[in-house]
């Protein structure tokens, strides 16, 4: 176990291979401060999947993840409420329970229902771009695409979406930070509350008339039995619009570079009579496992798996 220095650098933000590698060769696990204000970083990919099937470690941990960042005592409740609820931090039963919920909005033929209006918005973000030899593809098609998708499939009017990207842009601040500051929960916070706020007329809307969208069928799950309160509905409701956007424009970004090589090292694309979608198609099938949007997940250890503190953080 070997103490590591500081990388997070922007260095480290432009290209953090190089330090995983450095990580790698130097063993397979290390400790650093510099991660939640103190984690153990896992570098194998073994390490990684054993951690995460091990019942002793635990995705329950944004109660001081978000707590320690308050300077008065209760400010962040609001956020710690709601937050903690999401699927995304809960332990089985209870996360294996919702995301059968979830699962049923995303079979593979609701999601290819979905293509035609997909290839539209696409073919409508490039119209946009028009005839310019360059251009901000982070800008013109990552931050937009996914949002105008999640949207749909949530019932979300297409005005909305403006606010849906400062939110979640909010929320992944907090959330990519290796220790968040006092003003990111804050701006976290507010942005999380406003999304719950939203989601509440929305949920009361389609108590009154239901769809086939996927706020309706989380609403449904409620009547049923499948989600426990409303508050877990919030919750569900909330990270789906996070998640699916927020993950879904990196995954495009990443898969962007192989795709479309620039001269320089920005985002900006290259529109060039060369580019064809069957080298791409290949690209973003093997994109995820290649360049995972995610690079890092810090579950807790609990009370059976000391000496282990803190969190867990692992590069790939």
């Amino acid at each position: 176990m070997n103490a590591t220095a500081p990388f997070v650098d922007a260095a480290f933000l432009a290209n953090p291979y190089p330090a995983y590698q450095a990580l790698r060769e130097a063993g397979p696990l290390h400790w650093s401060t510099e991660f939640f204000g103190g984690a153990w970083l896992l570098t194998r990919h073994a390490d990684v999947e054993q951690v995460l099937r091990d019942p002793r470690f635990s995705a329950q941990r944004t109660g001081g993840w978000v707590t320690n960042r308050e300077e008065t005592k209760g400010e962040l409740a609001g956020f710690q409420q709601l937050f903690a609820r999401a699927m995304l931090f809960l332990d089985a039963p209870d996360h294996t329970r919702i995301r059968k919920v979830l699962n049923a909005g995303f079979k593979p033929a609701q999601i290819q229902a979905l293509e035609p209006f997909i290839a539209q918005t696409v073919a409508e973000l490039l119209d946009a771009v028009g005839d310019a030899p360059r251009f901000d593809f982070m800008q013109a098609v990552a931050r937009q695409l996914p949002t105008r998708v999640i949207a749909k499939m949530m019932g979300i009017e297409e005005a909305a979406n403006a606010d849906f990207a400062v939110w979640s842009d909010d929320l992944a601040v907090f959330i990519g930070a290796p220790l968040a500051t006092h003003q990111q929960a804050r701006r976290a916070q507010a942005s999380l509350l406003a999304m719950g706020r939203y989601f509440e007329k929305l949920i009361a809307e389609r108590r009154q008339n239901p769809g086939d969208d996927l706020v309706s069928r989380l609403l449904q799950a409620e009547v049923d039995g499948a989600l426990h309160n409303h508050a877990e509905l919030l919750a569900q409701c909330a990270m789906l619009l996070f998640a699916g956007h927020e993950t879904t424009r990196n995954l495009l970004a990443t898969a962007c570079n192989p795709c479309w090589p620039t001269p320089t090292s920005g985002s900006a694309c290259n529109k060039t009579p060369a580019w064809s979608p069957a080298p791409c198609a290949s690209c973003c099938a093997s994109t995820a496992r290649c360049s995972t949007p995610a690079a890092a997940w810090p579950p807790n250890c609990n009370s059976t798996a000391r000496p282990c503190a803190g969190a867990t953080w692992w590069c790939r």
